[in-house]
């Protein structure tokens, strides 16, 4: 179209003089051609608005990022140096290297980490510092982990990390875990990682039970609490409530919750300083109380105790002050006169004053005193419980004396065994002190002079003497009414089976080590070597098997005839007033079962172990108690429970420094049923009728 009017602009200026036929003629084309061109022209402008609002709109959105030209800029669009982009059609290139295009033309001039993300050419991982310093300050306050901590340390430890760790990742946990171990703990995280899959949770189960076996802590808490657990000073209740609760869970692990308790609760009490307080807990513990529950009792006590001490500390500093200006009864005596050199204390022993003004007036029970709690009991007596309680000095209760009631009373880890007899009331000695019986005796009678002639009748008896024939020979035996048990000397019994040809294991003699334990007269522990069936033979009468201990304490017979085997050969105790003759009757005994190891067990030098039973079909049920049959290097404590299924689970004890193995079917104790039982703390209560003397089912008699 520019090439027409360029044409028809020469031609109307060369003119040929023909200029009014020539505007005539091309009039027309020319107006044709000027609104072509004025169209045309309007369509170049329309084209020219729109792409610059695209523009604008461009320059809008890019409005926000700053124009930083001084920035040095990262163009990745372009790998070569100095590579120039290509010219796009329509458009002069005003600014050669670098883009065209608008919305990179913006991006040029801001830094690389200020573009939007959905304009980054190539976007990298951003790095958290924060989480990073998070798990740095974390892994700081975790102490780290050398496996000697014991059980109690060690689950501390893994608590603390798990919950730190919960939000991070497998891989992360297990590598931040093993950065806190070191020594033991460290070669156990090696041995896990060799020989358990790669998972955090077996890792660390796998850690714990390694290091919980080879725990040198737990191999000493047993003997700990056999030796007492001292309390440290200013060591409060629950400080010393939760050493006592790790050393029971260290030295019995495997043991249920309420067992716990109950084993924390008692060496507790154990531990208390003073014995008043200890017997007042003792008495007011409940049944199946919770440990918790009883330390806050005991804190509760002594806090009790310390302001009732504090006063009468108080109380006692005023009355020693007045003290000072009073002067003693003893004071007024003259000091030259033989009178006053006379004088001397029954209670502490010095001269110069009285026992009532004596201040070592009251004595502890030792020893010597002690005897006048314990009843006298004839030699075949056995007041022993299976736990051996009977051997605690127990301050009796006089007011309680005259009871027509006795109970028979047996302890049996700390649950108490009762049954009720209505008999006749014997008068007991009573309980007083040696101090005062000496001053009874000496005090009121030191002016009495002694008799020349002294009257002795009546003091000693005869001994009931009885020759009989053992396996065809004689034998002199003494016979004991008050004895509960037959003796026979150990000397005479090997010379009768050397003579007879008679081996100790014959069938006939029944030989066993299974003895019950048996006290003198006095107290004291006498040896039984066993027990074994002696055909006895008396004149006039056929010949009986009695049941007797062997011995070799000497007690001056060949045998003693007790109460158990008096009545099978011929003897009865004639009532003359009541014209009534009294049969001799053998004491009456609970049935009892074997109690056999079910699989093959071995447990560690001087460590508890709870082993699995097996019990006869009889005592399914049935509340049973579990106890020794014979001393050995293992140890069963008494135990109350009840069977299922045939089976029991007891607690055994190693007291040797080796390892003992448990075969299967081995026996290791006896079982017996319970009619009846009460808690400790009437253990303490009950009246003590210690002249009605039963029989013990366990090991003696109480």
């Amino acid at each position: 179209m520019s090439q027409q009017l360029n044409n028809l602009e020469e031609s109307l200026i060369s003119g040929n003089g023909e200029e009014d036929d020539v505007v005539s003629l091309d009039e027309q084309a020319v107006d044709q051609l000027l609104e072509e061109e004025k169209g045309r022209q309007k369509q170049t402008k329309t084209k020219s608005n729109k792409m610059g609002n695209e523009k604008k709109a461009q320059n809008t959105q890019a409005h926000f990022q700053p124009n930083m030209a001084s920035t040095p800029i990262e163009n990745n669009q372009y790998t070569q140096f100095s590579q120039i982009p290509p010219v796009q059609a329509g458009f002069p290139p005003c600014f050669p290297g670098y883009p065209i295009n608008p919305q990179q033309q913006a991006m040029m001039y801001m830094p690389f980490y200020q573009y939007p993300p959905n304009m980054l050419p190539n976007p990298t991982p951003q790095i958290n510092a924060f989480e990073s310093l998070t798990q740095a300050l974390v892994l700081d306050k975790i102490p780290d982990l050398k496996g000697n901590e014991g059980s109690d340390g060690i689950r501390k430890f893994f608590k603390k990390f798990d919950v730190a760790s919960e939000s991070w990742s497998e891989k992360k946990r297990i590598t931040l875990l093993e950065s806190k171990l070191c020594g033991r703990a460290e070669r156990a995280f090696n041995a896990a990682v060799n020989s358990e899959p790669y998972r955090y949770d077996s890792i660390r189960r796998f850690i714990i039970n390694q290091l919980e076996e080879t725990d040198s802590k737990g191999m000493e808490a047993f003997d700990t609490l056999m030796r007492g657990v001292h309390r440290n000073r200013n060591e409060t209740i629950d400080e010393l409530g939760e050493k006592i609760s790790g050393l029971v869970r260290r030295a019995y692990p495997g043991l249920p919750a309420h067992l716990h308790d109950e084993y924390s609760i008692k060496h507790l009490i154990r531990s208390m300083d003073s014995p008043e307080l200890a017997l007042n807990l003792e008495l007011s513990r409940r049944n199946a109380m919770s440990l918790d529950e009883f330390i806050a009792l005991a804190a509760r006590a002594e806090a009790t105790q310390r302001v009732i001490s504090r006063r009468y500390n108080r109380f006692e500093n005023k009355q020693n002050f007045s003290n000072q200006y009073s002067p003693q009864r003893t004071q007024f005596y003259d000091q030259g006169t033989s009178k006053q050199k006379e004088i001397k204390c029954y209670s502490c022993g010095k001269v110069g004053h009285y026992a009532s003004d004596c201040r070592n007036k009251w004595q502890p029970p030792n020893q010597n005193n002690v005897q006048a709690l314990v009843p006298h009991q004839n030699s075949g007596a056995n007041r022993n419980f299976a736990t051996n309680s009977n051997s605690v000095e127990l301050k009796v209760n006089r007011e309680h004396f005259n009871n027509k009631q006795s109970f028979r009373n047996q302890l049996k880890q700390n649950m108490l065994k009762v049954e009720q007899f209505d008999e006749v009331n014997i008068p007991h000695v009573n309980a007083v002190h040696t101090a005062e019986i000496s001053e009874f005796f000496e005090k009121d009678n030191k002016d009495v002079e002694e008799k020349s002639v002294e009257d002795k009748s009546g003091l000693v008896g005869k001994i009931i003497a009885l020759r009989v024939n053992v396996l065809g020979k004689e034998a002199l035996s003494i016979v004991d009414p008050g004895a509960q048990i037959s003796l026979v000397n150990a000397g005479f019994l090997v010379n009768l089976l050397k003579s007879n040809e008679i081996k100790l294991n014959d069938s006939a003699l029944k030989f066993s080590k299974s003895a019950e334990q048996v006290l003198d007269v006095n107290g004291n522990k006498v040896n039984s070597l066993g027990v074994v069936n002696l055909p006895i033979k008396r004149n006039g009468m056929d010949e009986t098997l009695i049941r007797a201990h062997i011995t070799k304490a000497p007690f001056g017979y060949e045998l003693l005839l007790g109460t158990n085997c008096l009545k099978d050969i011929g003897f009865k105790l004639y009532d003359e007033p009541n014209d009534e003759m009294i049969n001799f009757q053998e004491a009456e005994r609970q049935k009892s079962g074997a109690i056999k190891i079910i699989f093959h067990t071995t447990i560690p030098p001087r460590s508890t172990k709870l082993v699995e039973t097996r019990i006869e079909k009889e005592f399914e049920g049935k509340e049973i108690l579990i106890a020794q049959e014979e001393e050995s290097e293992i140890r069963i404590e008494p135990t109350l429970g009840c069977s299922e299924k045939g089976k029991v689970v007891v607690p055994v004890t190693n007291t040797s420094e080796l390892p003992i193995k448990l075969k299967e079917n081995e026996n290791i104790g006896k079982v017996e049923t319970v009619n009846q039982y009460g808690e400790a703390e009437n253990f303490l209560y009950f009246d003590w009728d210690f002249n009605d003397v039963k029989v013990n089912f366990v090991g003696g008699t109480t």
